[in-house]
């Protein structure tokens, strides 16, 4: 069963290709509709903090202990938070969970 979003999608490829207009027949009767970017573009982004790649090229080696990678997992509706961090070397792995994402000393 096609999703609603991919029949909109095929719906507007066939009047992009001058092939039928069917467009008249959508629920919101626009010629054309374009799916929001601006979540995406924001998600995972940290202010003011260097980027991944720009890190010294002996961390990616992965030959000293002591060099570590976090991550934030986030639950279902935003309830549950746990923070990762993983040593790239041993691969030693420490959790910790929050009561949400604002209050990041867990405390």
């Amino acid at each position: 069963m096609p999703s609603y979003e991919w029949i909109y999608l095929y719906i507007y490829d066939l009047k992009k290709r001058q092939v039928i207009d069917l467009t008249v027949h959508l629920r919101s009767q626009k010629p054309y509709r374009k799916r929001s970017l601006k979540a995406q573009a924001r998600r995972g982004r940290m202010l003011n903090k260097p980027s991944i790649h720009e890190r010294p090229a002996i961390i990616n080696k992965r030959e000293r202990t002591g060099d570590f990678e976090g991550d934030t997992i986030i639950g279902k509706d935003h309830k549950g938070v746990v923070v990762t961090n993983v040593c790239r070397k041993s691969l030693f792995v420490q959790l910790k969970a929050l009561p949400n994402k604002k209050n990041r000393s867990g405390d």
